[in-house]
């Protein structure tokens, strides 16, 4: 998968450490907030909780380059998110994007993996 060109000035990271394996970030460019993240950091897997990109900055790079740089940050070798089976733009997000492949469907939530070997 190729990764994409860095373009975006973002100028500030808070993290939130809720516990040590479980961490929340809030993503600032130029002052204004753009993005925010919640990540479980696992024995066997990390897991994506949470994930959003500001309305007005969605198709722009950000949530790719935002991913890439929580891949490189906190390496695993498997990664888990899950998404409601009606939000079929983040299941295009997660495995066009981010290399996640679907697991299955169940009460309405889609489960993907991405293994990292």
């Amino acid at each position: 998968m190729k990764k994409e060109q860095s373009h975006h000035e973002i100028s500030k990271v808070y993290i939130r450490f809720l516990d040590p394996e479980n961490l929340s970030f809030a993503i600032f460019e130029n002052e204004k907030s753009i993005a925010a993240a919640c990540v479980h950091l696992g024995k066997e897997y990390n897991e994506l909780e949470s994930f959003f990109v500001a309305v007005d900055l969605e198709n722009k790079g950000y949530g790719s380059e935002i991913w890439n740089c929580l891949e490189n940050k906190f390496p695993a070798q498997r990664w888990c998110v899950s998404t409601p089976v009606y939000s079929t733009r983040n299941h295009y997000f997660y495995m066009k994007k981010c290399g996640f492949k679907h697991i299955e469907d169940r009460e309405n939530i889609s489960y993907f993996e991405k293994e990292n070997l």
